[in-house]
């Protein structure tokens, strides 16, 4: 549809009742039509502007007119006839007594001709466009005089002290609704501004209007009237100024003062021209129980109370009063606080790490600085970095909270902080809030280890797996134990009795890696063919918690049994040197003779065993000398701390496969046993020989320092167990308790020649020496010790007297270790320590 646009009626300049003049442009845009000439075959698009499509104008005029009616006024429309104009702009004189003018304009559109078909004869007239009615603005003709200013009878406050009631009346007939303001210092309160519209329309209609004004504030009331079409009167304003109550108190002060009474002051309130004070023991009293006293007429902006009584709190509002009314209390209360609010309580958390699910318990401990009880405590708790603190109220003198973690997300923490209150509750005796507390929560991490269901063979692998998302293992333990009691041949060939839950294995890993794998073999651990092992395995965090797993398998294997024996051969002056060798069980072939030197067929090394040597010493302890002996036959070992009176060895072979341990204790005696004492110092006491293609390979032992005592040397041996002897009441005999000291010591006297100087200059070494000495004493011991020489040279005697005096030691021989620790722990990811 096409309109025209910019369609407006304007008045005259100068003219106020006679003519106004219309306006108007063409309709905007574009259109197209598809149009076929005569005897063509196919249409053709053809596009104008809509301006162009216009052919001329069609246009009347509408006219509005007042009519009284019993009640009020009508204001029927009068349209003139439809005329058609080809311009764009008219003017026309407005009938007397019409109060306001439209126009209404619609174009007329120009013709085409188009044929419907190639073979028609007779052409269509179509319109280019389709045309709709606009009508104008309304455009006021002046007809109306300005209306007369309205009479205000009176303009009063109301009881609530700041509602103005202002009655008026007007006597102009076209009166349509009267306006009222406040106005305070020439400036109009629009909180204020009020109209009616009238219900009746006598020329002595009135109306009271209500008007809100602002509490402590001065106004005067200013009306007008409005008629019929919208024009207005000028203002009338009433002389009489109006005052309404005051306003609202701000919050007053209070200070104690040492005579017991109490100053409450407070700044100047507007409007006000007295001041009462309101008081009473709770802060809630002015709005909730009124239970609370009132002082009134105070001239001033303070007042002292001189009989309220001590030992509690005082609360005070103020409020302004005028010949309006009462204002509004101060928003909030003045304390007096007969007593002392707590010093801000001491918290902490049972644990600083928790998880997720499990409360986190805040703790803490009500300060007191009256020697008040907690009446009551708030928990102010803060649930993740994306929270806030929400308050949880405690009752009483409780002063745990546990807090749900549920929502807390992983890794995020749970903060929070207390207030308490000793015997007075009110806000101004809450304590100062604690020091904030964190409580990092975590998902619970989880560990899954395993393990094979039955061991055959060595070496087997145990895995620990965690799972948490955002945590790392820091340290893992592994444990394997006995499900049962049973005996187990140690890697020393000493049988031992292992008792039901004896840890037989244990591992610790810093930094592990995610899963851990732990590779273990025959010289790891002891284990016995048809017993159970637990394992179990626990897992230290990143964020402080611990999983843990646990899991077990059973041995089996089929045992196998060596022939275990050594060589022994005197080394040196005072070495022996030991040829171990394991071999296979030789079931020679019926009616094979035995020989003197053993069977007529070779001795078959066996295969998968590695050997130890073990020196066992003269209180029949064990010592290891060397380990991890391949079972090739090429391997010797050198002790030059041998036995001078018998040499006792152990041979252990440990097959490789399933840990099985086999051994055979050998013996021997030096060539020359020639008693004496000897002592040895410095260098290397062991080392290990392998013989390759016929020549022994290897560095000799070697003591950089060896004290031979041959002659007659007089030993003696003590020992003072660490015992204690306790005598209880009704037992016949006291109770004894050993310590694990055995309080060894020996003493060796003997006689040198004089000029013997090679033997008194090592003699006075010995003497001065800061560190241990290896003794082989005359009874056939050896061991470290720390010696003390004394020596004696009678006059005219051609001999020095040597007194040596020994205290064992629990130093050992360093063993010779030929193989790497056998436990293998295997890096999926990462890396880390073991």
């Amino acid at each position: 549809m096409a309109k025209v646009t910019n369609l407006r009626v304007n008045r005259l300049a100068g003219d106020q009742r006679g003519k106004v003049r219309g306006s108007w442009s063409p309709p905007t845009g574009n259109v197209t039509k598809s149009i076929r000439s005569k005897k063509k075959g196919s249409a053709k698009a053809v596009t104008h502007t809509k301006a162009w499509c216009v052919d001329k104008y069609e246009y009347r005029w509408v006219y509005r007119t007042l009519v009284r009616k019993e009640k009020g006024f009508d204001n029927p429309r009068t349209y003139t006839p439809w005329a058609t104009t080809t311009a764009r702009q008219l003017e026309w004189s407005v009938p007397k007594g019409a109060t306001a003018v439209h126009l209404q304009v619609r174009p007329i559109s120009k013709k085409y001709s188009h044929y419907k078909s190639a073979s028609a004869t007779k052409a269509s007239e179509l319109d280019w466009i389709s045309s709709d009615v606009k009508e104008s603005e309304v455009c006021n003709t002046g007809a109306f005089h300005v209306p007369e200013r309205p009479d205000i009878q009176s303009a009063s406050v109301g009881s609530d002290g700041v509602t103005v009631t202002a009655k008026m009346s007007s006597s102009d007939p076209y009166a349509m609704s009267f306006e009222a303001q406040l106005v305070r210092d020439k400036i109009v309160d629009t909180s204020g501004a009020s109209s009616i519209k009238t219900d009746t329309f006598t020329y002595d209609k009135g109306a009271s209007i209500p008007l809100k004004g602002t509490p402590g504030r001065k106004y005067k009331v200013r009306a007008r009237i409005r008629n019929i079409i919208g024009e207005y009167s000028a203002w009338v304003t009433f002389p009489e100024q109006l005052v309404m109550r005051p306003a609202p108190a701000p919050r007053p002060t209070a200070s104690a003062l040492a005579d017991g009474s109490c100053t409450v002051s407070w700044d100047a309130v507007d409007g006000a021209e007295s001041y009462e004070i309101a008081y009473g023991g709770d802060p809630r009293d002015l709005d909730a129980s009124g239970d609370y006293s009132v002082k009134k007429e105070i001239s001033g902006t303070s007042y002292t109370f001189r009989d309220l009584d001590p030992g509690q709190q005082w609360c005070f509002w103020v409020r302004g009063v005028n010949g309006s009314g009462d204002g509004a209390w101060s928003g909030g209360p003045a304390f007096v606080i007969l007593g002392l609010p707590p010093t801000a309580p001491t918290v902490m958390a049972e644990d600083y790490v928790v998880v997720r699910g499990e409360p986190a318990r805040a703790m803490w401990v009500h300060n007191s600085a009256d020697g008040s009880e907690q009446s009551k405590a708030r928990v102010m708790v803060k649930r993740g970095s994306a929270g806030s603190f929400s308050a949880v109220n405690v009752s009483g003198s409780t002063s745990v909270l546990d807090i749900d973690t549920g929502s807390v997300p992983d890794g995020q923490c749970v903060e929070f902080y207390v207030n308490t209150w000793g015997v007075l509750t009110g806000s101004a005796f809450m304590s100062p809030a604690s020091e904030t507390r964190s409580v990092r929560v975590w998902e619970r991490p989880s560990a899954a280890l395993s393990a094979p269901s039955t061991v055959e063979s060595f070496p087997f692998a145990l895995s620990v797996a965690v799972s948490a998302s955002a945590q790392t293992p820091v340290f893992a333990s592994m444990v394997i134990s006995a499900r049962s009691t049973h005996e187990v041949v140690g890697l020393d060939g000493e049988t031992r009795t292992v008792a039901a839950g004896d840890v037989l294995w244990s591992g610790q890993f810093s930094n592990p890696a995610n899963p851990l794998v732990v590779n273990l073999s025959a010289g790891d651990i002891d284990l016995e063919s048809g017993q159970t092992y637990d394992v179990s395995a626990t897992c230290a965090m990143s964020s402080g918690l611990s999983c843990s797993a646990s899991s077990s398998f059973g041995c089996s294997w089929e045992g196998s049994a060596y022939s275990v024996y050594a060589d022994l051969e005197q080394w040196g002056e005072y070495g022996c040197e030991i040829t171990p060798r394991a071999l296979v069980p030789f079931d020679p072939p019926p009616g094979e003779p035995e020989t003197a030197d053993g069977w007529v067929s070779e001795p078959v090394l066996a295969e998968d065993v590695t050997l130890s040597i073990y020196r066992r010493d003269g209180r029949g302890s064990l010592d290891a000398l060397m380990t991890g002996i391949p079972n090739d036959g090429t391997w010797s070992l050198v002790d030059d701390h041998a036995s001078r009176l018998r040499w006792m060895y152990r041979i252990v072979a440990v097959n490789a496969a399933t840990g099985e341990v086999s051994y055979a204790d050998v013996s021997g005696a030096p060539v020359e046993n020639a008693g004496g004492l000897v002592l040895s110092w410095g260098g290397d006491s062991l080392a290990a020989v392998q013989m390759i293609d016929g020549e022994e390979v290897g560095d000799a032992p070697s003591s950089s320092v060896v004290l031979s005592l041959p002659w007659d040397v007089t030993p003696s041996e003590d020992a003072d167990p660490d015992s204690e002897y306790v005598a209880y009441i009704g037992d016949t005999d006291p109770t004894g308790y050993w310590g694990t000291q055995l309080g060894r010591s020996a003493r060796w006297e003997t006689r040198i020649p004089r000029d013997d100087t090679d033997t008194l200059d090592k003699l006075r070494a010995l003497a001065v020496r800061c560190g241990e000495v290896y003794a082989r004493e005359p009874l056939g011991d050896g061991y470290w010790c720390g010696v003390r020489v004394s020596m004696t040279a009678p006059a005219h005697e051609g001999e020095i007297k040597v007194t040596i005096d020994a205290t064992p030691t629990a130093t050992r021989d360093e063993c010779i270790a030929l193989d790497e620790p056998a436990v293998e722990v295997v890096m999926i990811e990462g890396g880390g320590d073991t």
